[in-house]
C-alpha cells in the first residue's frame, strides 16, 4: 500500500477517534449540567401559581397578565437571541441564559400583595432568559459533530434527562413544602414561608450548577466575557443614540 495513502487513513481514523472523544465528552458534560440543573432548581416549580392565588393575592386575571407578559416578551427576543447565536455560538448565549436564570426565584422573595413588581419583572425575565437558554442547548446540540446521523437521538436523551429531572424534583419539592408546611420566619418585618424556602434553594441551586456548564466546551463559541463586553458596549450605544433622539425631540417641541 502507498505510504501516503497510509498516513492518510492512519490520519483520518485519529481524526474520527478525536471527535468521537470530544462529542462524547461535551454530551456526557451538557447531560449532567441538565440533569442536576433541573433536578436541584425546579423544586419550587409547582408552587409559582400556588404562591400567586394563595399568598399574593392574584387574580386569574392577573395570572394571565402575567403569562402574557412572559409569552410576548420571548417572541419579541427570539431574533435578537438567533442574531447573539449566529455571532458569538451558543455557548455564550446559554451561559448566559442560565445565569440569569438563577435570579428568577430570589425576586419571589421580595414580591407582597401590594408589591408585585419583582412577579412582573419575573415575566420579563421568563420570556427574555428562557428563550435564550432554549435556543443556545438547541443550537449545542446541533454543534454536535461527532457522529451527526445520531442527532435525533442526542434531542431524545436530553428530554428524557430533563424530563426525569423535573420529574423527581417536583415529587421532592411536593415532599418538602408538605413537610414544612407550619413554617413561618420572621425577618425584616416580613414573615417567610415554606414557598418563599423553595424559591430560595432553587435559586442558589441554579448558581451552583454554572461550573458544570462552564467545563462545556463548543467549538465555535466565542469567550463569554468577550460576549458580554460586546454586548454591553451595544446596549451602551443604543441607550446613547435612544437618548440623543429623545433630547433632538425635546428641544424640537421647546423651539415649536
Amino acid at each position: 500500500m502507498n505510504r501516503g495513502l497510509r498516513l492518510s487513513i492512519v490520519e483520518g481514523a485519529f481524526a474520527t477517534g478525536h471527535l468521537a472523544l470530544a462529542g462524547g465528552m461535551f454530551l456526557t458534560g451538557l447531560a449532567l449540567f441538565l440533569g442536576v440543573f433541573f433536578l436541584t432548581s425546579t423544586l419550587a416549580s409547582p408552587f409559582y401559581l400556588a404562591h400567586l392565588l394563595t399568598n399574593l393575592d392574584f387574580s386569574f386575571g392577573a395570572v394571565g397578565i402575567y403569562a402574557a407578559i412572559g409569552g410576548t416578551t420571548g417572541i419579541l427576543f427570539q431574533l435578537f437571541w438567533g442574531w447573539h447565536i449566529d455571532r458569538f455560538g451558543p455557548r455564550a448565549a446559554t451561559v448566559i441564559s442560565f445565569a440569569a436564570v438563577g435570579v428568577m426565584p430570589l425576586l419571589w422573595l421580595f414580591a407582597t400583595p401590594a408589591f408585585r413588581l419583582p412577579i412582573w419583572l419575573d415575566g420579563v425575565c421568563n420570556g427574555l432568559f428562557w428563550t435564550g437558554a432554549n435556543l443556545g442547548l438547541i443550537n449545542m446540540l446541533f454543534a454536535i459533530g461527532d457522529n451527526p446521523v445520531r442527532k435525533e437521538s442526542y434531542f431524545a436523551i436530553f428530554g428524557v434527562v430533563i424530563g426525569l429531572a423535573t420529574f423527581i424534583a417536583s415529587l421532592a419539592g411536593g415532599v418538602i413544602a408538605q413537610a414544612l408546611s407550619g413554617l413561618r420566619v420572621e425577618l425584616f418585618g416580613r414573615s417567610f414561608g415554606n414557598y418563599h424556602l423553595l424559591f430560595l434553594i432553587s435559586g442558589l441551586a441554579r448558581f451552583a450548577c454554572l461550573p458544570l456548564l462552564l467545563r462545556v466546551q463548543e467549538r465555535r463559541s466565542r469567550k463569554v466575557i468577550r460576549t458580554v463586553q460586546v454586548l454591553g458596549a451595544f446596549a451602551l450605544n443604543r441607550l446613547n443614540y435612544g437618548k440623543g433622539l429623545l433630547l433632538y425631540a425635546i428641544r424640537a417641541r421647546t423651539r415649536g
